[in-house]
């Protein structure tokens, strides 16, 4: 089935097609994302999304009972979120653009540690906001379809004005 017959039958659903990550790998996977539901079919297989919801309860019970959330305004965030991206860049400071892609098993558990950070102090911002993250990246995705479409974007990474 091609994309504009997925279109026309899934018309809640985007449908991506990417290569799979890591070292070397050449194979694709087409990806089905059910805007309602946050679902994703990978290769006829059905799993459902982790909960950013349950996220968000977990986190807001964790620093409740540490008695943190007088220090979740959105400003302490925000800085807490770019100390952890700044912890990640770290981890790929001074590497190979090949060396980036095949990290040893330590240097991936701390990138791994620190993705998971940036993650919790995001919902945790987005919380403190009133922001749903799946509908406001929904909404983003289908915006920069708009800005970036296929025929002008395709292999390039110029700024969608530049295109």
């Amino acid at each position: 089935m091609d994309n504009k017959e997925l279109w026309e039958r899934y018309p809640d659903s985007w449908y991506i097609q990417y290569g799979l990550c890591g070292p070397v790998h050449s194979s694709l996977v087409n990806l089905q994302i059910d805007r309602k539901q946050m679902y994703f079919t990978r290769m006829g297989s059905l799993a459902k999304m982790d909960s950013l919801k349950e996220l968000r309860l977990k986190l807001k019970q964790f620093a409740e009972e540490r008695d943190w959330r007088q220090f979740h305004s959105p400003k302490n965030l925000t800085m807490a979120l770019c100390g952890e991206a700044g912890e990640l860049s770290e981890q790929f400071q001074w590497l190979s653009e090949d060396d980036s892609k095949n990290l040893s098993e330590k240097r991936l558990a701390a990138v791994k540690d620190e993705i998971a950070d940036i993650q919790l102090y995001l919902v945790l911002l987005a919380d403190s906001l009133g922001v749903d993250i799946a509908e406001e990246s929904a909404r983003k995705i289908e915006a920069n379809a708009l800005k970036y479409p296929v025929a002008k974007a395709k292999g390039r990474s110029n700024k969608y004005d530049e295109l």
